[in-house]
């Protein structure tokens, strides 16, 4: 009975070929899992990066406004000498 042992070999192929398509999911099914995994982690980052540049905006801005503040300051200061050395010039000291 020649046939039941060429079946037992086509049948060991096609369970060969059934275990390589297994395995080759079973990768595919990690390496999904693992590019989830790095998306998750790539948008958490994202988050922190967003976060983190909007408090160096927020930083930024208030600099501006110190700077600012601090310009005009120096300006007033500046008029107010500049009117006391006319007023002297003009009414002596």
């Amino acid at each position: 009975m020649p046939y039941p042992s060429v079946l037992t070999e086509h049948l060991d192929k096609h369970m060969e070929c059934l275990d390589m398509v297994k395995w080759r999911v079973s990768k595919a099914e990690d390496e999904q899992v693992t590019m989830e995994a790095a998306q998750k982690q790539l948008d958490k980052l994202m988050q922190t990066l967003q976060s983190k540049a909007e408090d160096l905006e927020a930083s930024l801005h208030r600099n501006n406004l110190r700077i600012v503040v601090l310009t005009m300051t120096t300006n007033i200061a500046n008029v107010e000498s500049f009117v006391a050395t006319l007023l002297i010039r003009l009414f002596g000291a």
